[in-house]
């Protein structure tokens, strides 16, 4: 601004010089042309000279009016400056208030936002508790469904008799019990009456084999559906870690005395290798009567982890990884 300012100043002040220059050259010729006899008396070309001075006096008067001009110009323009700033001043303050609301809303939007993500997160987890859930109970009947139509016909005699559904699984237990009585299981303690563990898995599997191939088509598809509802249980990623103990122990609820008893052996043996480590696992024997398995010592086959809270350390089952 003081630039544009200092530019009019010089500007007027030029226009004044040039006036004041050539209202000079002007009187000078006048004088020089229009009186020649001047020129050579000295003392008369001063008093002509003289006679100047209003002019000059004249031309001064007109620059000095410029110059006041061109500063009443200039102060105008000033202020004219000062108003447009001070309208730009407002216009910024109220952009600046409409910037910090935008803000604000951009804030509550946000917050909106996080609450929305949040509200789906839960609505996605109960979601897939509920297609879990949904699937395992599914599960649970179908499981009850295969163990309802198991049916064994035994004779005693000439009498035959029948079982239906999880009746079957006591004489199915009496079956193996009898396959695992004709092994060489007196060879698998020692002096100091210590069980070998690897020979009496030996004859918990070849006792297994025996019973298998006659038995398969009772239970063999029980069995495998069972492994594969602890399996969905343990692999599944639309429930929590912590939750899934919970969910194994609804099975578990489901199986009988027999069944456990049945299920204890099948898991030793190494056609069901897979099905120990859900077992012990999820505590799938945990309340399992010793007395009614083939040897109570057989507990010590499986991890301690496999009776949850049934054993203490001095009771029973082993830590080793390989039991």
């Amino acid at each position: 601004m003081n630039k544009i300012w200092w530019k009019n100043i010089g500007k007027w002040a030029a226009v004044g010089i040039v006036i004041a220059v050539l209202f000079f050259v002007l009187f000078f010729v006048w004088g020089v042309w229009g009186f020649p006899k001047l020129v050579p008396d000295v003392a008369r070309r001063g008093q002509w000279g003289d006679s100047f001075g209003v002019v000059t006096a004249f031309v001064t008067a007109l620059a000095f009016g410029g110059l006041v001009w061109t500063i009443r110009q200039n102060s105008k323009q000033l202020r004219q400056n000062s108003e447009q700033l001070l309208q730009n001043s407002k216009q910024i303050a109220v952009q600046q208030e409409a910037l910090e609301v935008q803000i604000e809303e951009l804030k509550q939007t946000r917050k909106e936002m996080a609450g929305q993500t949040e509200q789906f997160a839960a609505q996605t987890r109960v979601f897939q508790l509920q297609s879990f859930e949904n699937s395992f109970f599914q599960l649970l009947s179908r499981h009850n469904d295969i163990v309802n139509s198991i049916e064994l016909i035994q004779f005693v005699g000439t009498e035959e008799k029948k079982y239906l559904g999880r009746k079957c699984f006591s004489p199915i237990f009496g079956w193996f019990r009898y396959f695992y009585n004709r092994t060489d299981r007196e060879s698998g303690e020692d002096n100091e009456g210590l069980f070998i563990h690897s020979h009496i898995r030996e004859c918990i599997n070849e006792a297994y084999e025996q019973f298998f191939s006659d038995y398969q088509s009772h239970i063999g598809h029980c069995i495998r559906h069972l492994y594969n509802i602890f399996k969905f249980v343990d692999e599944s990623e639309l429930i929590e870690e912590g939750s899934k103990k919970r969910y194994a122990d609804l099975l578990r609820a489901l199986l009988s005395d027999d069944e456990l008893k049945v299920l204890f052996y099948v898991c030793l043996s190494k056609r069901e290798a897979g099905f120990k480590p859900l077992v012990e696992k999820y505590a799938v024997f945990e309340g399992i009567d010793f007395t009614e398995l083939l040897n109570d010592k057989h507990r010590i086959l499986y991890k301690k982890s496999a009776f949850g809270s049934q054993m203490d350390d001095a009771d029973g089952g082993s830590d080793d990884s390989e039991a």
